[in-house]
Order: C-alpha cells, then structure tokens, then sequence
C-alpha cells in the first residue's frame, strides 16, 4: 500500500493457504505441481480505477479483464469494493457497482458482493477501538445506498 492513491498498476494475485512449502511466490498461469490444498483461496487486488493516473486505453484493458474475471470466474465467491469513508463512493465507483451488479446478477452461483468503507479512523481525531471510535457521517452513508440503487 502506499499514501498516494492509483499506485497500483496491475492486477495482483495473493495465495492464501497454499502450498506454504514454496519458497517463491505464486503468479497467475504458474504451473504448480501436487494437489491444491482445499482451504485455499486467492485475494485478487485490483488497480483503483478512479485513481490510478494510466491512460484511458489501459484502463480500458483494466476493465474489460475485471468483466471477463467476474463473469467467467466460476470458483468466485465475493467480491471487497473498497470506499474512502472519508469521501465516499466516487462517479467511477458508482459505475464499478453498476457494473459488478449486472455482471454478478447474470451468474448461477452468485457471488457475494460487499461494499467495505474504509479509512473512517480518519474522520475522528485520535480515533481508537477502545475510546473516540471512527465514524462514518450520514452523508457519506446515504450516498453509498444512494449510489447502489
């Protein structure tokens, strides 16, 4: 992660327990011998698409990838939509939630689609678990359901 957003570039891949004996990392399309192991999973990280500052031809391609994965992915089971708390879902969020919904409304096997808003320990100065959690303002809220009609 990093404290400028749209720094990642590329769509990346993280085996969750899986073949924890590898010394290297697993990619995408890697030839991987033995048997999978049948708690394992992938979290996939994807480009902030409002962010990232790319020409419109690779987001283009950003797109078009994330349809074809969504559609096509039979073993998907959720899909995480991060969401600045603090600003709440943005023009291009709400076409991402648009999209996510037609292309996962069209599956048999559905997978889960959840809208997570982070960073809301920055609208509270001195924000801990314990005393002066953070808070995410009404507003933000109502654009979030708002943005999901």
């Amino acid at each position: 992660t990093s404290k400028t957003p749209g720094k990642t570039q590329q769509f990346n891949y993280f085996a969750v327990n899986d073949k924890p004996d590898l010394e290297r990392q697993i990619r995408f399309g890697d030839e991987v011998p033995g048997t999978k192991d049948l708690d394992a999973f992938y979290i996939v990280d994807l480009p902030g698409f409002g962010f990232a500052k790319v020409p419109q031809k690779q987001r283009q391609q950003w797109s078009d990838f994330m349809d074809e994965y969504l559609q096509y992915r039979a073993t998907l089971r959720v899909v995480f939509h991060l969401i600045d708390a603090r600003h709440g879902p943005t023009e291009e969020d709400g076409k991402i939630m648009q999209r996510v919904g037609r292309l996962l409304g069209n599956q048999q096997n559905r997978a889960k689609y959840v809208v997570i808003l982070t960073k809301a320990d920055k609208n509270v100065k001195g924000a801990t678990l314990e005393k002066n959690p953070g808070k995410v303002t009404k507003s933000v809220l109502s654009k979030v359901v708002e943005t999901m009609n």
